[in-house]
């Protein structure tokens, strides 16, 4: 819903926020259930983004992301296998007190460089924390500038969550949270789609 961003750490809505910020919809349905390859639902200004063979996983926001943003990180968490018992812990982290995670794919603003940096991390469980997965995350934000689309190979992702993660992608168990990291003068906000359960 409109204005349920909030502080990082947690708290009550922050006022003023931009809409740039605030999530519409995601392609995580309200039963945290991700279609990693969407057949329906996906925004047009996604057509032809994404490849035959590519995961697609996008966000949709209310208002214009400003160019250049102040600051911003779009992402997923998915949990690959729908198994709480494996990936990152569930509840260890703000976006995954209901599943554990095994993958974070999104993109990142650094206002330092100027520059959107995809991002792709597999959960290691041999060292208790995240690995970086190969650098094949591509992303498109929409005409609109409304809509942030990431997508990267099916093959990549099943590979990698093998071989780092120990974790077998179960399609139709496949489920996950996105989230929207921004400033808000000096603070950081977040929104989460589907919000948590608190």
């Amino acid at each position: 819903p409109r204005g349920d961003v909030i502080p990082y750490e947690g708290g009550a809505p922050v006022e003023g926020v931009p809409a740039s910020a605030d999530v519409r919809v995601a392609s995580v349905s309200p039963d945290l259930h991700v279609e990693l390859q969407p057949t329906t639902g996906v925004p047009t200004e996604l057509d032809g983004f994404a490849g035959e063979g590519d995961v697609l996983l996008w966000i949709a926001v209310y208002g214009p992301i400003p160019e250049p943003p102040v600051y911003g990180d779009w992402l997923f968490a998915l949990d690959l296998d729908g198994d709480t018992s494996t990936g990152r812990p569930a509840g260890s982290a703000r976006i995954n007190p209901d599943m554990g995670d095994d993958a974070v794919i999104g993109i990142l603003y650094d206002p330092a460089s100027g520059e959107y940096a995809p991002y792709f991390l597999v959960w290691d469980p041999a060292q208790g924390g995240w690995a970086d997965g190969p650098e094949e995350v591509r992303f498109h934000i929409g005409e609109s500038r409304t809509v942030v689309g990431l997508a990267l190979p099916l093959e990549t992702l099943t590979r990698s969550a093998t071989q780092i993660a120990g974790a077998t992608i179960v399609p139709q168990a496949v489920r996950g949270r996105a989230a929207v990291l921004s400033l808000v003068g000096e603070q950081t906000v977040i929104d989460f789609y589907p919000d948590r359960p608190d």
